[in-house]
């Protein structure tokens, strides 16, 4: 005997295993984690500094070598990348995964603060900012 068979002789027997199907499939919907962006924290700092009326060449030899210097010795670096530009410098650090941004943010301030002495004078003082990617609204 076939399901077909045991379902036209037997059509309540059809008819609860339907609902039961149904049943449990909307019990398996709502129980279902949808996580449509995943919970990733990756700590970001960004140093600026500015340096009024310096090219993009006097920029990054003066200012990009030294600030790089610095803050390539703060352990835990993924990447650093710099942009030079007329009349200052933007850096931004990425650590790695799971790396607290604030306690990397304190390791890069402590790092830039040791080379302040050794920028030009007619350089800003250089800012040090936290880029926290949970803080950000996301529409």
């Amino acid at each position: 005997m076939t399901l077909p068979d045991l379902c036209i002789r037997r059509p309540v027997l059809a008819t609860v295993m339907s609902i039961l199907i149904v049943i449990l499939g909307i019990a398996g919907l709502t129980r279902m984690p949808v996580r449509e962006l995943p919970d990733t924290t990756t700590a970001q700092v960004t140093v600026s500094v500015g340096y009024t009326g310096a090219g993009p060449g006097v920029v990054d030899s003066e200012l990009a070598t030294v600030i790089e210097g610095a803050i390539s010795t703060v352990a835990g670096i993924d990447r650093i990348s710099t942009e030079s530009e007329l009349g200052g410098l933007r850096t931004v650090i990425t650590f790695r995964q799971g790396r607290d941004v604030d306690q990397a943010a304190s390791d890069v301030r402590a790092a830039v603060q040791a080379v302040t002495a050794d920028l030009p004078e007619e350089a800003d003082e250089p800012q040090v900012e936290k880029n926290d990617s949970q803080g950000d609204p996301i529409i």
